[in-house]
């Protein structure tokens, strides 16, 4: 191969990475918080842990951050995100956050008392939705609260939502 052609290929690849490495970190936010950072986040693997982990170095930041989850399936145990934090965060989820096929409580991932808070990337909330509505009582209850509705919210995460709890929620 001459040494051109080895020269462009070698530069080619390069970029990929750096191409690779931008995107992952890509975010209108001064601070970007790459899963990735926070142990060896594998497709398949349990991410509780990173997560809770990146959560809390978003919240406590003093300047608006990213949580940047990447492309693949990730099961979560549970996720309880309380705020109120310091600065905006965007929840950027690039893959499918997956729940247990047997949820232990009532909740599986759990947004508190944020300001400012915005999801976004191309992912996917997994709840194992067969698995939740049995926990669903409220075909019992003449009295069972509501579900409230959320109107303008432009997330991509609704299009295809069958399943979903939305609880005081201010737009």
């Amino acid at each position: 191969m001459s040494t051109i052609k080895s020269s462009f290929l070698v530069a080619t690849i390069l970029m990929l990475l750096l191409l690779d490495f931008t995107v992952d970190a890509q975010s209108s936010a001064d601070v970007v918080f790459p899963l990735k950072r926070y142990g060896n986040i594998v497709p398949g693997t349990d991410i509780t842990k990173a997560l809770a982990n990146a959560w809390k170095d978003a919240c406590t930041s003093n300047r608006s951050s990213a949580i940047v989850i990447p492309g693949g399936i990730y099961k979560v145990k549970e996720g309880i995100f309380k705020g109120p934090c310091n600065s905006p965060i965007d929840f950027q989820l690039g893959g499918t956050l997956q729940a247990p096929k047997s949820l232990q409580g009532d909740n599986w991932i759990t947004f508190e008392h944020i300001d400012r808070l915005t999801l976004s990337g191309e992912g996917v909330f997994d709840g194992q939705g067969k698995a939740a509505w049995k926990k669903n009582d409220c075909h019992k209850h003449i009295n069972c609260a509501q579900l409230p509705i959320v109107s303008n919210m432009p997330s991509p995460f609704l299009l295809n939502l069958v399943h979903l709890v939305v609880f005081r929620c201010l737009l």
